[in-house]
């Protein structure tokens, strides 16, 4: 199994940040989405992060990820987390149907942080109903509400989406960045702040792809 969950991951190695300039290339640090979405216009750009909390990768990925967020996001960048769900592992559709019923909840943002330090810095396994359930009634939650409401059809029809959307951007390690449904962020990055910056290169790409609309 941890020879399975090292597979699912990217491994990168967090080294100290290089002082030239990183070059991005299609078919290294970045990927073409096939078949070749239609362009969309405008200036609003979509940034989907596919992640799973049992992911130690996505763990040591959601600090940059949030700062980026919070300081250096484009204001034309809209973002969505997306939780992947890998075939023969159960535990990645618990933690889906987890994610978007908080989400449906309001909880999602307070608990997405909450989950992953009980998982890898606590090193607490939670890849069982009862155990979700136990830390979200220790953070205040009606765990009643919270299993209805992970059944519903509102959040069986988010999860399956999510793997739809997963086959779709050729999706088999996390955490993995799409970029307007256009490019997917591949290997090649020494940091997780490099990925970041890929996210910045293929903004700027994506707009200058788009037709221009004459005034």
């Amino acid at each position: 199994m941890k020879k399975l969950l090292t597979l699912l991951c990217f491994s990168l190695v967090t080294l100290p940040f290089l002082a030239n300039a990183i070059e991005f290339n299609d078919g290294e640090q970045y990927y073409s989405i096939k078949p070749t979405p239609t362009l969309n216009t405008g200036e609003e750009v979509e940034l989907v992060e596919f992640f799973w909390y049992g992911c130690p990768h996505c763990y040591h990925f959601n600090k940059p990820l949030e700062a980026w967020l919070k300081t250096k996001k484009p204001a034309n960048v809209t973002f969505q987390p997306v939780p992947v769900i890998f075939p023969g592992n159960p535990a990645t559709t618990l933690h889906a149907e987890t994610f978007y019923a908080l989400e449906l909840m309001g909880e999602r943002k307070r608990m997405h942080s909450i989950i992953f330090a009980k998982m890898h810095k606590e090193r607490k396994n939670l890849n069982k109903l009862k155990d979700i359930k136990k830390l979200l009634k220790e953070n205040g939650i009606d765990t009643d509400k919270f299993e209805k409401v992970m059944k519903s059809f509102a959040v069986q029809s988010k999860v399956r989406r999510s793997t739809v959307l997963a086959r779709r951007y050729g999706v088999n390690g996390v955490p993995s960045l799409i970029v307007d449904g256009r490019y997917r962020s591949g290997g090649g990055m020494k940091t997780y702040d490099e990925m970041m910056e890929l996210v910045t290169f293929l903004n700027t790409k994506v707009l200058a792809e788009r037709p221009k609309i004459d005034d």
